[in-house]
């Protein structure tokens, strides 16, 4: 019933003149297709719903085989928007392109011909596709109206999920923006860009980002890109949009709790000119790599997850990000390890968890079986999450779970049958948040 119901919002939401039943005919395996998204995945079938062009996709040669790395997707990209001038039309294709590479990924995902960690390195690769299109296009725009200024601009930095790699299918995004200071530059502060509504710099940097943040976030006729999350930036949300480099630096370094420290060990550069992103991953390093105090280090880090804990009780099993021996548990495994030897160990800094660890591993900072049990935890969380996004949504009603996405759910977590994936769940879980506790030393349960 659910799945008629779907299919037939699929069908209310089609345009007039589209031979649905002629293509369904002529393309069995597309009903197939069709039959299991609106039957299975809520997610999926609501972004058909919502585009059903995006079947146009899937009758496109080579829909279900690998997709592109990013050189490849930004290629395709650029090559599309050639054929449009107009900024509002080339916003209109990317939202386009981005649903269309999304709900390939989804449909690989629910097929089983990808998993949760390949689906987030090419979700990653979506964004950072996008967003490598989209800002010299937000720039043209702006210094068409503001001009420009001496330097190298403005550059853009992922955190959180696309950071580290690992988006979902409903990740939003983490971003901060760096601007460059140019060295010898007399009367910064009083300076203004040189177009036919000049700005002052700290201005002209803020309304640039958020010029991208408005692109990013825009609602057209087909769709948005993406939610953008700038809480990370220096001083979180009462912090100017936009920092320079050097006085970024200085903050992170005099005045940033170990939070932020935490957060840009997964900081990238993704857009921007190329050498001043070098510069920044420089100084992100240095920032990474300044030799801590063990002791005030492990207890903020404590504290932390505290205080995460008290907002966010992660009672079910199902809530990977906050439940005890979850998400957040690993990252800030990983995160704590990185900080306390980065300073004599810079090679174990890593923005993904499971390469972090990998690292911390080969230069002896983690014994093998707390490798071993922290990465294939990660793994597990990591694949169930991104099922869980595609067949059940946000959160996971047991009662109301049916027997197929029971099955399929099991099936992603390599195991029999549901009940055996749950005991493995807890089984983890609480391994995993005895790691933590040995690993941060808490003696007692927080």
């Amino acid at each position: 019933d659910t799945a008629f119901r779907r299919f037939d919002g699929f069908m209310r939401a089609l345009p007039a003149g589209v031979q649905i039943f002629s293509l369904l005919h002529s393309n069995p395996e597309l009903l197939d297709l069709i039959a299991d998204v609106m039957g299975s995945a809520p997610l999926l079938a609501d972004h058909l719903s919502r585009y059903p062009m995006l079947l146009d996709g899937v009758l496109t040669a080579g829909f279900f085989e690998k997709v592109p790395e990013r050189g490849a997707m930004t290629r395709d990209l650029k090559r599309q928007l050639s054929f449009v001038s107009d900024f509002q039309d080339q916003l209109s294709l990317m939202c386009r392109w981005t649903k269309d590479r999304q709900f390939q990924i989804g449909v690989r995902l629910l097929k089983g011909v990808s998993n949760g960690n390949i689906a987030g390195s090419e979700l990653s690769d979506v964004a950072d596709a996008v967003i490598g299109e989209l800002f010299p296009l937000v720039v043209g725009e702006f210094e068409r109206q503001h001009g420009k200024l001496p330097g190298r601009g403005l550059a853009v930095v992922a955190l959180g999920k696309l950071g580290s790699r690992e988006m979902t299918v409903t990740s939003d995004l983490d971003l901060i923006f760096v601007y460059d200071i140019p060295e010898g530059i007399e009367g910064w502060d009083t300076l203004h860009s040189d177009g036919a509504r000049p700005l002052a710099p700290i201005q002209y940097y803020a309304r640039l980002a958020q010029r991208l943040i408005t692109a990013l976030t825009a609602m057209t006729g087909d769709g948005k890109l993406y939610d953008v999350d700038m809480r990370l930036r220096p001083s979180g949300n009462s912090g100017p949009i936009a920092s320079g480099l050097q006085p970024f630096e200085r903050y992170q370094l005099q005045e940033a709790w170990t939070w932020e420290h935490m957060a840009l060990t997964r900081a990238r550069p993704i857009a921007g000119d190329e050498k001043f992103q070098g510069e920044i991953a420089a100084s992100l390093k240095r920032i990474l790599t300044i030799a801590r105090d063990p002791e005030k280090l492990r207890q903020d880090v404590v504290e932390m997850r505290d205080r995460m804990a008290q907002q966010h009780r992660g009672e079910s099993i199902w809530d990977f990000k906050h439940h005890r021996g979850g998400l957040v548990d690993i990252d800030f495994i990983a995160q704590y390890l990185m900080l306390r030897h980065g300073h004599e160990h810079p090679q174990v800094l890593r923005r993904n968890p499971a390469d972090a660890l990998t690292a911390l591993l080969a230069v002896k900072l983690l014994d093998d079986q707390a490798a071993d049990r922290l990465v294939f935890a990660l793994t597990l969380w990591r694949q169930l999450q991104q099922m869980i996004r595609l067949l059940v949504g946000e959160a996971v009603d047991e009662a109301k779970l049916r027997p197929p996405t029971a099955k399929q759910l099991a099936k992603c977590g390599g195991c029999p049958d549901f009940s055996v994936l749950k005991a493995l769940m807890q089984d983890m879980a609480f391994a995993v948040h005895n790691d933590f506790r040995q690993i941060l030393g808490v003696k007692t349960e927080t």
